[in-house]
């Protein structure tokens, strides 16, 4: 039976290993290498971590049977809670696992807010598949000539 069970301080050191495979294959077509390398420094480096959890930001592995599976990062918020981070192993695609997580999402009863970038189709079909809705297109500088090309979504709750 999945499960999402919060990190704890000593593991945001297995976060940049677990990930970086995940986003340079989602990743590989849809922005260039150095985007790929320069947003797993901003999210996944432990020191910068930290920021994010002082910032209210709240980190999840997703378990079944005892296996870590997948990582989920939320920001609860007043009036909704936005999903920042769903990714799952290569080996937890396909399972049901996006449903079970924006189930249990949906417990804090506020609508579900997100990020997608454009051209990631896989992900955005899941998301279209589980009720959400294009709010707005946005560009995000990042700084460097770099930009998130994403569409704003929401799940009303």
């Amino acid at each position: 039976m999945p499960e999402l069970r919060k990190f704890k301080n000593n593991e945001y050191k297995e976060l940049m290993p677990f990930m970086a495979p995940l986003w340079e294959d989602t990743y590989k077509n849809i922005i260039p290498e150095e985007h790929i390398k320069f947003l797993l420094e901003k999210y996944f480096l432990p020191e910068n971590t930290e920021k994010f959890v002082k910032d209210g930001y709240e980190y999840y592995y997703l378990t079944d049977n005892g296996e870590k599976c997948g990582i989920i990062v939320i920001h609860p918020l007043e009036n909704e809670v936005y999903l920042d981070k769903l990714y799952f192993a290569f080996s937890a695609r396909g399972k049901g696992y996006a449903r079970f997580v924006i189930n249990e999402l949906k417990k804090y009863g506020k609508d579900i807010t997100l990020n997608v970038n454009r051209n990631n189709f896989k992900a955005y079909n899941v998301y279209i598949a589980l009720g959400f809705k294009i709010e707005e297109k946005q560009e995000i500088a990042l700084g460097n000539g770099m930009v998130n090309f994403d569409y704003k979504m929401r799940l009303k709750v």
